[in-house]
C-alpha cells in the first residue's frame, strides 16, 4: 500500500482509533520498509508493493493494552486498508525495534 493512502485512512479513522484503543499518535514506518517488489497481492491498492504495511502507534498516558487487545487494533487497520498491517507499540516493550531513542523513529510519518 502507498504510504500516502495509508496516512489518508489513518487520518480519516484517527479518532475512532483513539476514542476505542487509547490511540494518541499514530503513523507509518519508512516507506523504504513497505515496499518490495515481491507483491502478490490482489487488492488492488498496493500498486506492485508489500501489502504489509508498517504502523507506529503510541497510547494516552496510562492506557494498558495487552496483546490480544493489539491484536485486535492490529486486525482493524488491516480492515481498513484491507490488506495486511503490521502495528508496532513504541516506547511500551523492550522487545520493540524502535525505542523513544532511536533515531529511526525521526523517519516515521505521523498522521497530522
Amino acid at each position: 500500500m502507498r504510504q500516502d493512502i495509508a496516512l489518508k485512512i489513518l487520518k480519516e479513522n484517527r479518532q475512532a482509533l483513539a476514542d476505542e484503543y487509547g490511540v494518541k499518535k499514530i503513523g507509518v514506518f519508512p516507506y523504504e520498509e513497505n515496499n518490495s517488489a515481491n507483491c502478490k497481492c490482489e487488492c488492488g491498492r498496493c500498486c506492485g508493493y508489500h501489502p504489509q504495511i508498517g504502523v507506529a502507534v503510541e497510547y494516552k498516558p496510562g492506557v494498558e493494552i495487552d496483546l490480544f487487545e493489539l491484536g485486535g487494533l492490529q486486525m482493524h487497520i488491516s480492515d481498513l486498508f484491507g490488506c495486511d498491517a503490521m502495528v508496532d507499540t513504541l516506547g511500551r516493550s523492550p522487545n520493540t525495534r524502535y525505542q523513544e531513542d532511536d533515531d529511526y523513529m525521526k523517519d516515521i510519518v505521523y498522521v497530522e
